[in-house]
């Protein structure tokens, strides 16, 4: 266990990347569907009328809304994955420990993780830290060092560093 002090951060997230993305598209074939039903029905024909006009009003009813609820989720799944909780980091053996204020604890094995970033915004410095799953988490801290110190434990050599090009 590494004996350098926690890093206080001013907000803490893992956003569900690939949950987010699937109800994303499923929104998308959710809001398409009557137009994709109409057009298998001119196109292929498998359904007798009296079948189609039974299900046309269902697919025109269901596939909206569905399709809204569907990009609510993603929406909510979004506005979860950044609260405005504080909180520290610290490195323990298997990579790094985020604890947020409200209690939650996010463990980030060396392991799972794929790439990271600093990006600075303002007057803080935002590490992002994306996961072999798809997954992102997310800090802001005060000063580069202690993002590049986030960085080194979670395992993020110069390899695995991405960048973001500003222009």
């Amino acid at each position: 266990m590494s004996t350098a002090p926690a890093i206080a951060a001013t907000r803490i997230g893992r956003a569900r990347v690939k949950l987010m993305r699937w109800l994303r598209k499923s929104s998308l074939v959710a809001a398409l569907s009557p137009a994709l039903f109409a057009l298998i029905e001119v196109v292929a024909h498998p359904w007798n009328d009296q079948a189609f006009h039974a299900l046309w009003p269902r697919v025109l009813a269901v596939g909206p809304l569905a399709a809204v609820a569907l990009a609510l989720g993603a929406i909510a799944a979004y506005g979860v994955s950044w609260r405005e909780q504080g909180g520290s980091i610290a490195e323990d053996a298997d990579g790094l420990r985020l604890e947020r204020g409200d209690g939650v604890r996010i463990e980030v094995p060396r392991a799972d993780v794929a790439s990271g970033v600093v990006v600075p915004r303002g007057d803080v410095q935002r590490v992002e830290i994306e996961l072999k799953s798809g997954d992102r988490v997310h800090a802001d801290v005060q000063s580069p060092d202690d993002a590049d110190r986030i960085l080194a434990a979670a395992g993020v050599d110069a390899e695995h560093r991405r960048a973001r090009i500003a222009g």
